[in-house]
């Protein structure tokens, strides 16, 4: 049996203890360092949303009691926005396609006044996100240009950010955080003062039942509440404009009566709601007017009543198309 050593701790190990203990010390403060640069940076990114907000804010409160007619502002006018898109050898061969270049919008021109719904109805591929994206100035057009409330989609598009709410359904909250979270970092991004922005919050949360699950992680959330919640932020800072790609997309019948009531709520407090769709009664029942687009042009715009003149909003569109396309493919 092999002796046991009794005494004081060997002093030899010393260093090694401290130069271990040195090394965790460094890799938590590079830790830190990196969690600061990455706030930093968003921070920077997003910094140009909080200009003028306040100002937007009061002006908004002011307009909101106005009923809504074409006789009221242009809030978005397009002219003549174009947008093309490469095809890569492998989606060319995946199409059957020897075109190099999609065209997704061309020369697509229309206006949309405050205080109503604006539809952009269309297939799968005629271009509606397309058109959406730059007027959330996600993506430059090729050609054209749009004014959003009197601001450049090209040359002011930090303005024009101030003035929107965006929502699609490509664009995720981040599955880490909670709703409760993302709604303050967005109020703080978007300038909105921390009194108004709890006040929003709650009205917002109670509204749409988000309070019961405000501090659950979003990737524990249903669709249907994921969805409530993405919508919820897109106004965090209360906009007179709101873009919603295919706002119906993917829920339930019961959440997208929630949405749709709630966008329906928005239109007669003065608000402007731009939304694609290709979903027919939906067009019918919430939008004012409806732009129909084929192959990225607009075949034909106005009132429900003055498109269908008595028919199914869904047969003008089937006529329509095999005007332009020649039969339904």
């Amino acid at each position: 049996m092999n002796p046991v050593k009794v005494g004081p701790p060997d002093s030899s190990q010393a260093p090694f203890k401290a130069l271990i203990a040195g090394n965790r010390q460094s890799r938590a403060c590079l830790l830190l360092s990196g969690i600061v640069l990455v706030a930093i940076l968003l921070l920077r990114r997003y910094c140009t949303f909080r200009r003028g907000t306040m100002t937007l804010y009061v002006h908004r409160i002011r307009k909101v009691s106005m009923p809504r007619s074409s006789s009221h502002p242009i809030i978005i006018q397009t002219q003549d926005l174009s947008k093309s898109f490469k095809l890569s050898a492998r989606q060319q061969r995946l199409e059957h396609s020897t075109e190099h270049v999609r065209i997704a919008v061309d020369k697509l021109s229309f206006v949309a006044f405050q205080g109503e719904i604006f539809g952009l109805l269309g297939p799968n591929g005629a271009g509606k996100t397309t058109t959406l994206r730059m007027l959330a100035t996600l993506i430059r057009p090729d050609e054209g240009d749009a004014l959003v409330a009197g601001r450049s989609i090209s040359r002011q598009p930090e303005a024009v950010r101030a003035t929107i709410g965006f929502l699609t359904s490509e664009l995720k909250l981040e599955d880490f955080f909670t709703p409760s979270y993302l709604f303050d970092f967005f109020a703080t991004l978007h300038g909105v003062p921390p009194d108004i922005a709890a006040i929003r919050k709650a009205e917002l949360f109670k509204r749409f039942g988000i309070d019961e699950f405000a501090e659950v992680k979003v990737a524990n959330l249903s669709t249907g509440m994921k969805q409530k919640a993405s919508l919820v932020i897109s106004i965090v800072h209360d906009p007179p404009l709101i873009i919603f790609d295919e706002p119906t997309n993917g829920l339930d019948v019961l959440t997208a009566k929630v949405v749709t009531d709630y966008l329906a709520e928005l239109r007669d407090a003065g608000k402007t709601i731009v939304l694609s769709t290709h979903i027919f009664s939906l067009a019918e029942r919430l939008c004012d007017r409806v732009g129909v687009i084929i192959d990225g042009r607009m075949a034909a715009q106005g009132t429900v009543p003055e498109l269908t003149k008595g028919r199914s909003l869904e047969q003008v569109f089937f006529d329509l198309y095999v005007s332009v396309k020649g039969k339904v493919a």
